[in-house]
């Protein structure tokens, strides 16, 4: 356009010789009107779309807990979390999809979020309790953040056995032995264990133990495979936790239990079935309460931090929901992760599980945590379905 306005101006004058260009000047009223309507224009569009997005809001549902679910249910509301408080692991978003050593620092950030990731659907909920009743739980809760939103309680609160759910407590009580410094998880057992230091054991590391990855036989006697290699669901190999637990912490197993792990996560007691040298059965000897049960659920939701502060590092939890071994998904430290979809490469839920349906099922991307006592019969596919309602939520 400027060259334009040159070549006119360079024609000449106009013809009543007064020094102005007339082609000049129609041509620069005719390209200042053209760009006054494009700002016109401009404006008038951006006005239309701040238009659109404001009655798009105004359409959309306002977002609301489910409060009326827990008044609904009468259920026992838990304590409202205490502020974190502790500069960098206090600051973050919402956990979603656990992948690196901050992750757990965010779920510290997203217990104290007034409004939660997402709206919960209370048609879920209440399909959640039709499944409750339907599956034959003993018992189950449904917890919002730190709120009790399902309270399902037929057979009353316990403790019940919880079967292989007493693995996950295990591993949860070295964890805490990690981050008081008595043992790392990469130590070899046989720095406790003196009768594995001259076989093929004496290469087994505490995370191997609780990986499922020891390569011991099923009685613990020697070692068949080369430990960290593919997982094998083991059951004895974590009977040797509570030695390990005695020997680092000068306690018995399971007073650490519940005085370095359970107790300042504010619950209160687990009982064990004991052994013949009266040694708890930390493989599957734990009863609990599913109240003292959700507070372990709460504890991994907001990344090791309860109502008296920090129980677990949250970076120690998040190496145990790491996928150990040479599988890449499924098989954290005493707990296992779920993926949304085959093709996930990251997980969405995080569980503790015992045999007949117990479960520990913590959805940090809805900032949900279901604990279920299960029937005691078959629980073949019950914990999906779960699952299942739990990512709709």
């Amino acid at each position: 356009m400027g060259a334009l306005l040159l070549g006119f101006v360079r024609q000449g004058l106009d013809d009543d010789g007064s020094g102005t260009c007339v082609p000049c000047r129609t041509i620069v009223v005719s390209a200042l009107w053209s760009g006054v309507v494009m700002i016109l224009r401009g404006v008038i569009a951006t006005v239309l779309i701040l238009a659109s997005v404001g009655l798009a809001l105004m359409l959309t549902p306002a977002t609301a807990p489910v409060a009326g679910e827990a008044a609904k249910d009468a259920g026992p509301q838990l304590p409202a979390p205490a502020p974190a408080g502790r500069g960098a692991d206090g600051a973050g978003s919402v956990l979603v999809q656990p992948a690196s050593d901050s992750a757990y620092l965010s779920a510290r950030a997203g217990r104290n979020l007034t409004t939660i990731q997402a709206v919960w659907q209370p048609a879920v909920v209440d399909a959640i309790k039709a499944l409750a009743v339907a599956t034959d739980s003993r018992a189950l809760l449904l917890l919002r953040g730190d709120g009790v939103v399902v309270d399902y309680s037929p057979e009353g609160r316990g403790p019940f056995p919880v079967a292989s759910i007493s693995k996950a407590i295990s591993a949860l009580a070295v964890a805490r032995l990690v981050d008081e410094g008595r043992v790392t998880f990469d130590d070899h057992v046989a720095d406790t264990l003196v009768s594995w230091r001259d076989d093929g054991r004496a290469k087994i590391r505490i995370r191997d133990l609780l990986s499922h990855t020891s390569g011991l036989s099923d009685d613990n006697a020697v070692a068949v495979e080369p430990p960290g290699g593919l997982p094998r669901y083991h059951l004895a190999a974590y009977n040797v936790v509570p030695s390990i637990v005695t020997a680092k912490s000068g306690m018995p197993f399971h007073e650490f239990v519940d005085t370095h792990l359970l107790r300042p996560a504010g619950g209160q007691s687990i009982t064990w079935l004991r052994d013949e040298h009266d040694v708890a059965i930390a493989g599957h000897g734990a009863r609990i309460t599913i109240d003292d049960l959700a507070v372990i659920g709460r504890l991994i939701l907001h990344g090791g931090f309860a109502d008296g502060g920090e129980v677990l590092r949250a970076r120690t939890l998040d190496e145990m929901t790491r996928a150990h071994g040479k599988i890449a998904r499924g098989f954290g430290l005493g707990l296992f992760m779920h993926h949304a979809h085959d093709n996930a490469l990251q997980w969405d839920i995080v569980e503790a599980r015992g045999a007949t349906g117990h479960m520990v099922t913590v959805v940090p991307g809805k900032q949900a945590v279901l604990v279920r006592i299960g029937s005691g019969g078959s629980d073949t596919g019950v914990a999906e379905r779960y699952h299942a309602l739990l990512r709709q939520l």
